[in-house]
């Protein structure tokens, strides 16, 4: 059986650790390279807003010509 002082060592490591690994997940971030990538791509991910690459509209019904296999993909934030 473990001391308290044992516990207080044992959760304080444990908490260390999380730390750490929130960290190393910070710097693996900032370098812009994915863990796991398909093959034919290499090189560092461009930052970009999603109206650089889209356009984005707001206001309009859910009409059949976008919803559905429809003339135009739609997208909503609850199918994102």
């Amino acid at each position: 059986m473990k001391s308290k002082r044992e516990n207080s060592k044992s959760l304080m490591l444990k908490k260390e650790d999380k730390n750490m690994t929130k960290i190393i997940k910070k710097k693996k971030n900032n370098l812009k390279v994915p863990n796991l990538r398909f093959p034919e791509f290499e090189g560092e991910w461009e930052i970009k807003k999603l109206g650089e690459v889209c356009e984005i509209k707001t206001g309009n019904k859910d009409t059949q010509n976008k919803i559905d296999d429809g003339k135009y993909p739609f997208l909503s934030v609850q199918t994102l």
